[in-house]
């Protein structure tokens, strides 16, 4: 297992079920660690039902529900949402290191930090991992290793371009809560993107996420956004910054998910939705789908895994890649359409389309906590 986050621990978890296999989970950093992320469990409530492995830890999470939600165009807003579960807000440190102790406390299942800087195939069939100095053999592996991750490389997926890639940045705001809030604003100065403050149990995080900017300009997004809360009573005078923090996401699914051998969950794979930027999920859900077909059998683990992933592939992407110039003017008109509609019924049943697909599941299993919104 390269990388252990949720894609990688909830794979280790899953691959624990056969007890003929030693799991090794490898990442560059030792945990607890920070992770550049918002943080919001979209749907969580239905999370115990579909992964064991959170129904394990979520009483230790002290997460952060988020029941009142603001979705805007720009800094206009477009709809607003209340009474109804969204998220929970979870702090990735000790999110991500309390899924890691469930994956080890399985049998069979160990941790260490180790750094893959490459990948090699060997005639034997099995594969080495180095870090430049020390190597490391496994029949399989599974790659949770982020974005720019040496596994996805290794498959022969091509370097993502400007476009393909997002640019995150994130602030940890500590103070006193004048509201409990959640606020995303779509399309945040025209650009491709959107920004967002969400409650948390000891104030907020406020984020920015673009395609196809400089670092430069999505700071100064952040920035903007910071003296916009301020300005308009969403953020108190007096706070302290807890933590800055930034990186890269996804912006489309890869050209190759998986070949015998090796199989790419999480960022690594792509799976970030490209509407709602959530990540959270599909990398346990991608994680679950590799770690069972590892566990019942190495043989044709490529093929099979294709199969059961090709639905997460299909709901994640609505253009691949997302082209800046192309799918901004879309989106803009798409809201504008919907507010000149002149039908109050028709503005409504528009708005109600656009929110479930930003905040609900295509299709919910029976007792699931998130019916439509009305």
């Amino acid at each position: 297992m390269v990388g252990a986050g949720p894609a990688g621990s909830t794979a280790a978890y899953h691959l624990a079920e056969s007890p003929s296999l030693d799991i090794l989970v490898v990442d560059k950093s030792a945990f607890p660690r920070h992770k550049t992320c918002g943080g919001a469990l979209l749907r969580c409530r239905d999370w115990p039902a579909e992964f064991p492995n959170y129904a394990e830890v979520e009483a230790n999470l002290n997460g952060h529900p988020n029941e009142h939600m603001y979705f805007c165009v720009d800094r206009s807003v477009w709809w607003e949402g209340r009474d109804s579960h969204f998220f929970d807000h979870v702090h990735r440190h000790d999110f991500d290191a309390l899924l890691l102790g469930a994956a080890l406390d399985k049998p069979g299942v160990s941790f260490r930090v180790f750094n893959v800087k490459s990948i090699q195939r060997l005639a034997d069939g099995r594969i080495r991992l180095s870090d430049g100095t020390e190597s490391l053999e496994a029949r399989a592996v599974i790659g949770a290793d982020g974005v720019s991750g040496v596994t996805s490389k290794s498959l022969g997926n091509r370097k993502q371009g400007k476009e393909e890639l997002g640019i995150c940045f994130v602030h940890h705001i500590v103070c006193a809560r004048p509201h409990e809030k959640a606020f995303i604003f779509y399309l945040w100065a025209g650009d491709l993107g959107y920004a967002y403050l969400f409650p948390t149990n000891d104030g907020y995080y406020m984020g920015v996420g673009f395609v196809g900017l400089d670092g430069k300009t999505v700071r100064q997004h952040l920035d903007d956004l910071m003296v916009y809360c301020v300005d308009h009573g969403l953020l108190p005078k007096e706070y302290s910054l807890q933590r800055k923090s930034g990186g890269l996401a996804p912006a489309s699914v890869v050209d190759h998910v998986a070949e015998e051998g090796v199989l790419l969950v999480g960022d690594a794979a792509g799976l970030l939705n490209q509407l709602s930027g959530e990540g959270i999920y599909y990398a346990m859900r991608s994680g679950q789908i590799a770690g069972r077909i590892l566990a019942e059998s190495l043989d044709q683990a490529a093929p099979r895994y294709r199969k059961a992933v090709k639905p997460l592939l299909d709901e994640v992407t609505y253009s691949k890649p997302i082209r800046p110039r192309l799918f901004r003017p879309v989106l803009r008109g798409y809201f504008n359409a919907v507010r000149l509609s002149g039908l109050v019924s028709l503005e409504r049943y528009l708005k109600r389309r656009f929110v479930n697909r930003l905040f609900r599941r295509r299709d919910l299993f029976e007792g699931s906590h998130y019916q439509e919104l009305r």
